[in-house]
């Protein structure tokens, strides 16, 4: 158990961005959102809190490669937000480059990460060398998405 989860509200009028990696969190929070929890690393994405209190202004952002799981053994109250969409992937500031490979958008808690914008291709695809390095005609492909759901 990591204790309680207990954002400290924002200052009227501010919003307060909290990041949950689901690959991969270490806590205690250093903002002081979890005061109970252990040193510890939280791997998967599973959150066991005691009590869970996200007050107003305060968003939560999952990232990572696994759903984010909330559970509490107590009470909880959300008057903030969860925010489950996906990020805008990069740029793609190659400018037609064959060796620049623009990644997509971070995955997060609804689904999977975006397809490169940019992704490395050579002609004919068993030449792999510089010489046979040539322009995507289009993005790669997006990772699988993974189902969301709220209890």
């Amino acid at each position: 158990m990591l204790g309680r989860f207990a954002p400290p509200p924002p200052a009227a009028g501010d919003t307060k961005v909290i990041v949950l990696d689901t690959t991969q969190q270490p806590f205690p929070l250093f903002d002081g959102s979890t005061p109970d929890a252990p040193v510890f690393t939280i791997v998967g994405g599973v959150f066991p809190f005691t009590d869970i209190d996200i007050p107003n202004g305060v968003v939560i952002q999952p990232l990572g490669n696994n759903p984010l799981v909330l559970t509490a053994t107590g009470s909880v109250r959300i008057a903030g937000q969860i925010q489950i969409g996906g990020q805008n992937g990069n740029g793609d500031y190659a400018y037609d480059s064959a060796v620049t490979s623009v990644p997509g958008g971070a995955a997060v808690a609804g689904g999977g990460r975006g397809g490169e914008g940019h992704p490395i291709l050579f002609y004919p695809p068993d030449q792999v060398s510089y010489r046979n390095l040539v322009s995507p005609t289009y993005g790669g492909r997006a990772s699988a998405s993974t189902r969301s759901t709220a209890r």
